[in-house]
């Protein structure tokens, strides 16, 4: 039986390794970066993720709204 703690190891591996498998896609350091910070955006929108993880949920919109901001700041 698969346990948390190997299928978050498989997730990871797969999300860091640069090979080409299946179903993945060919991205740089940045896209992968840039990729990441606007999934947090989306998270806090998903009722399921809010339910599962609600004790992450104003941490996050917390994260968002700072990203925001120093977007809004860098584009003055």
């Amino acid at each position: 039986m698969w346990s948390v703690s190997s299928i978050l190891k498989g997730i990871q591996s797969f999300m860091a390794d640069t090979e080409i498998t299946a179903g993945s896609i060919r991205s740089s350091e940045n896209e992968k970066k840039a990729l990441a910070k606007e999934s947090i955006g989306w998270l806090v929108k998903n009722p399921q993720f809010r339910k599962v993880f609600s004790e992450l949920v104003e941490e996050m919109e917390e994260k968002e709204r700072k990203m925001k901001e120093e977007k809004e700041g860098n584009n003055e």
